[in-house]
């Protein structure tokens, strides 16, 4: 089965300001996918990842984000992901804190989320 692109005619980016180099936003996807006629698509600067996201969720544009990390968003079909318009970075989120000093509960949400201890 061959999915149909998603129309991006009446669509907004969702972009925000990169805190760090290595960060993804949209004209960083649009140059490194080849989607170049994502180009023509208007964007929406929101200052944060967060927001972007947010807006994403109330249905006010199209947002960038790692599959793994927006896995329940997903599941609850807040968010969907766009086949065909991945990017593959090489890039690993990681979660770290101070040895001994997670709670209890803290360690439960963590494992709740995929994440191992």
């Amino acid at each position: 089965m061959i999915a149909q692109a998603p129309d991006f005619s009446a669509s907004t980016l969702l972009d925000f300001e990169k805190l760090a180099l290595k960060w993804i936003n949209w004209p960083d996807f649009i140059e490194q996918s080849g989607h170049a006629e994502l180009s023509a698509v208007p964007r929406v600067n929101l200052g944060s990842y967060g927001s972007s996201l947010d807006a994403a969720i109330r249905g006010k544009g199209s947002a960038l984000g790692s599959a793994d990390v927006l896995k329940f968003e997903i599941e609850a079909g807040r968010l969907a992901p766009l086949e065909g318009y991945k990017l593959n970075t090489g890039r690993t989120y990681f979660a770290i804190w101070r040895t001994g000093t997670l709670s209890q509960r803290t360690r439960d949400l963590l494992r709740d989320v995929g994440i191992d201890l």
